[in-house]
């Protein structure tokens, strides 16, 4: 049986997710009430993160912005969530880009999750109100749409063309500062980082980079050294220093296109929350094996759970395909197919068993 402990100190993704040794934030700046929504403050002595690019990178940060920025936007939401103590009013502020001249605007969903009015303000200033076209929470991605005429549009490049330390910039509104907005630069770190943001939601196969993304930023730019957008800023590690996370452009944009028509393309569900099995997870749980995806927790109503997989069990195999870590569980799902029976071999306690589970789906949700 898995303890509490460690439990509670593990994140992990509904597909697969891997234990990591700080917990993940999405960065989203919001300042919450619960009486009519208050203007967001900030600290007097608050400066903007100054621009500076990474030693022998060659990058022309001057250049990049020339390019990028006028294409970037601030977020603005006026929200509504439900508390503990009944409905909790509040603002919000995120970062966004455009990516079609006739105004469709590409964020992360948290940015605008119920959001009861949404406006964006671009690089001169200009304010527009704006609608939630559709949204995609398991993906963290949405798009909104602006009448403003002919904007400036982002120029897409090629994320999986992106080497580990390529020079990047991040563009966006960090900590939702009056002013311009707050541009970073740093390198890509690593690649392929499956990132657990709730119980519910792993990002995966995101960029890792150390320009500096702040609350605020989410939604913004992450763009290469030509100024075209390679990663969409979404999450950092809180007590970390230098880490943060983007999607990964070329992963999204499928996800984008199918958003802006007012579709929610759905995603394999199997219905677990996994970690790796690493010396701590081992010495916490006396699990023996070394390789496998854990279970740490199972939906209720999920085909995990129907198929008779508990929280303690071990999953090694898919369809006799094996499974060494929770990241290869997540592929195989995904690869899989929403509504598709697999066979799982799992271990429990030492001996091993198969069970027949059918794959579900979960969507997003639309405006």
């Amino acid at each position: 049986m898995t303890s509490p402990r460690l439990l509670s100190t593990l994140l992990a993704g509904a597909v697969a997710g891997a234990a990591v040794a700080a917990p993940i934030t999405l960065l989203l700046d919001e300042q919450s009430t619960q009486a009519p929504p208050a203007a967001a403050t900030t600290s007097s002595d608050a400066d903007a993160t100054p621009v500076s690019a990474p030693a022998g990178s060659g990058l022309d940060v001057n250049a990049v912005l020339e390019e990028a920025r006028p294409a970037v936007v601030a977020i603005r939401t006026q929200v509504v969530r439900p508390s503990s103590t009944g409905l909790q009013r509040g603002e919000g502020a995120g970062s966004g880009f455009v990516i079609d001249p006739a105004g469709t605007i590409v964020t992360n969903s948290h940015v605008v999750e119920g959001a009861r009015s949404i406006s964006v303000e671009l690089d001169d200033g200009t304010e527009l109100d704006a609608e939630l076209v559709a949204r995609d929470p398991s993906r963290d991605l949405a798009v909104l749409s602006v009448e403003g005429g002919e904007l400036p549009a982002l120029e897409i490049g090629d994320s999986d063309a992106l080497g580990v330390g390529d020079p990047v910039v991040a563009i966006g509104n960090a900590l939702g500062l009056e002013g311009d907005l707050t541009v970073t630069t740093g390198i890509v770190s690593a690649k392929d980082r499956d990132v657990p943001v709730t119980r519910e939601i792993t990002l995966r196969g995101t960029i890792q980079t150390d320009a500096a993304i702040n609350p605020g930023n989410s939604g913004g730019p992450l763009v290469d050294r030509q100024g075209r957008v390679v990663g969409i800023n979404s999450a950092g590690a809180r007590g970390a220093q230098s880490v943060g996370f983007a999607i990964p452009i070329s992963d999204a944009m499928p996800v984008i296109e199918a958003l802006a028509r007012g579709e929610v393309p759905t995603r394999p569900f199997l219905g677990v929350q996994t970690a790796d099995l690493t010396d701590e997870v081992r010495a916490e749980t006396g699990v023996e094996r070394e390789d496998g995806a854990l279970v740490m927790d199972v939906t209720a109503g999920s085909g995990a759970e129907n198929a008779g997989i508990r929280p303690g069990d071990v999953i090694v195999g898919v369809d006799g395909r094996d499974v060494e870590t929770s990241a290869d569980l997540g592929d195989a799902v995904v690869e899989t197919g929403a509504g598709e029976e697999v066979e799982i071999e799992i271990d429990r306690g030492g001996r091993t068993a198969t069970v027949t589970a059918v794959i579900g789906s979960r969507p997003g949700s639309v405006a």
